[in-house]
Order: structure tokens, then C-alpha cells, then sequence
């Protein structure tokens, strides 16, 4: 190869980035296995959960709002799940289970009131009065229940 004799590129024009980095062989294994499920490449897998992730760090944040919400998402599915389990039901079916449903609401409330918004029982009461009226309404009162539905205005 002479020096005026210029090396061509091996990749087509139009080809986009490429990032290489090295990761523990279970973490390939999983990125293997979600790319044959979701019926895409490796790599296409990689930059739709690098896209996903991000996209969870825009809404969400790194604080701690990040770290509250993951609290409550955890408290919420871990609920529902032991209720599964005591009811015998899949752990991975207990949203199908409304016992199951029920429960893992229930203490997703319970947690936010008492651990996030407030440890002053006074306040925590005021904002159960508040959810009261603004759930039980609706749901007892046939008038606000179609309103909020969109049959009247």
C-alpha cells in the first residue's frame, strides 16, 4: 500500500455508532436471552435497554424521588407477591388475583402515607380523610361516577 493510497473504511456508509464494552458473563447471558425473546440482534437489544434506561432516568431522576419511587414499587409488588404465595397462586400471576391486588394497594398507601409523606399521625389522618372523598365519592355517588366517565359535563 503506497502512502497516496488511502486505507477504505470496512463498514458501509450510513452505519451507525458502535460502543464496546466488556460485562460479566451472566449479564451477557441475560442480554442473549431478552434479545431471543424479543426477537432482535444483540446489539439492537443493548440500545433498546440503554434507550429504556435512559428514558427511566429522564422521568425519574437520580435522587430521591428516584429512590421513593423504586421503595414503593418494591413495597407494592413484594405485597402482592407474599399474598400470592399465601393464597398458593403464582407469584408471577398475583395481579390477576384481585385479594392480591387489593393487599399490594392497600400497603403501597399505607407505606406512602406513613414513611414518605409524613411521620405526624394528625397529618397522615387528614390525608385519609382527603383520599376518603376524593375515592369513596365517585364510586358511591352515581352522578360524580358517570361525570368522571364522560357521560356528562
Amino acid at each position: 500500500m503506497s502512502s497516496k493510497t488511502q486505507a477504505r473504511s470496512v463498514r458501509p456508509l450510513g452505519r451507525t455508532p458502535v460502543i464496546s464494552g466488556r460485562v460479566h458473563e451472566s449479564l451477557h447471558r441475560r442480554i442473549q436471552e431478552a434479545a431471543k425473546v424479543s426477537g432482535r440482534t444483540m446489539s439492537e437489544e443493548l440500545a433498546a435497554l440503554a434507550v429504556e434506561a435512559l428514558g427511566y432516568r429522564d422521568r425519574f431522576g437520580s435522587g430521591e424521588t428516584r429512590r421513593a419511587i423504586e421503595w414503593l414499587t418494591s413495597t407494592f409488588v413484594m405485597t402482592g407477591e407474599h399474598a400470592a404465595q399465601e393464597k398458593g397462586i403464582s407469584k408471577r400471576r398475583w395481579t390477576e388475583d384481585a385479594d392480591c391486588r387489593r393487599s399490594a394497594t392497600v400497603r403501597l398507601c399505607e407505606a406512602a402515607l406513613t414513611n414518605f409523606l409524613s411521620a405526624d399521625p394528625e397529618e397522615q389522618l387528614a390525608v385519609v380523610a382527603a383520599l376518603k372523598g376524593r375515592v369513596a365519592l365517585p364510586l358511591f355517588n352515581p352522578r360524580l361516577s358517570r361525570k368522571h366517565e364522560g357521560g356528562e359535563s
